[in-house]
């Protein structure tokens, strides 16, 4: 595996937060904030789990951002007692109209 700053600059490269890498690693945004910052190491199954990823290529962290936008969606409408319709509907009132 690379190491703290390289990771760091993998991310940066793709726009990949702390808490999206940790969601798709499996482990908690914590674990990647320590190994980030140097104060502890991957164990070796997350190290090979960042490896693997790394070297997938790009797609494979977008494809996790579509999955938590629906889980904040239905968060804020179980929130705000809102169908996830209604709650969208909403979203896209808000938008700016094209041309404007």
């Amino acid at each position: 595996m690379c190491d703290s700053q390289e990771l760091q600059e993998w991310m940066r490269e793709r726009g990949i937060s702390q808490t999206v890498l940790a969601k798709r690693l499996q482990c908690t945004r914590s674990t990647i904030n320590r190994i980030l910052n140097g104060k502890s190491k991957p164990s070796p199954m997350l190290k090979a789990r960042i490896r693997e990823l790394m070297e997938e290529g790009e797609g494979t962290i977008t494809a996790v951002v579509p999955d938590e936008m629906e889980a904040m969606l239905r968060q804020w409408a179980e929130e705000a007692h809102l169908s996830i319709q209604q709650l969208l509907d909403d979203l896209l009132a808000r938008l700016p109209k094209a041309g404007k």
